[in-house]
């Protein structure tokens, strides 16, 4: 690059300087936990002891529900899910005992087949 105070002979540098913070931050807000938890500080709202515990009897309540719930669901999902494993359970075993209905149907014809075939063999040979 050549500009003003730029030669191409010489050589030229710049040298920054470090002008500090662009932005002022102020805390405005102290949660317990990370955007789920009770508010410990605000800066804008200020509440009494009252109002704070009557806060933190609801989200208590809250929490309970929500667990209570949660152990009703999986409640509800072993039970279905056992539900579903018995009637699997019974197709199979139906599916067995149609297949060894069938295969003790074939054997039988099967039997009555040779045995007309020995009896009919046994009276040509008489």
């Amino acid at each position: 690059f050549t500009g003003k105070g730029n030669i191409k002979s010489n050589k030229s540098a710049l040298k920054m300087v470090e002008l500090g913070p662009r932005i002022r931050m102020k805390l405005t807000k102290v949660e317990r936990l990370l955007a789920s938890g009770d508010v410990m500080y605000h800066a804008y709202v200020k509440k009494n002891p009252d109002e704070a515990k009557a806060i933190k009897v609801k989200f208590e309540q809250e929490a309970s529900l929500k667990k209570r719930r949660r152990e009703e669901q999986e409640d509800n999902v072993r039970r279905k899910k056992a539900v579903q494993e018995e009637k699997l359970e019974n197709k199979k075993r139906k599916r067995e005992e149609r297949e060894k209905a069938a295969m003790k149907e074939l054997r039988g014809a099967s039997a009555d087949v040779e045995s007309d075939r020995s009896a009919s063999s046994g009276s040509d040979s008489e």
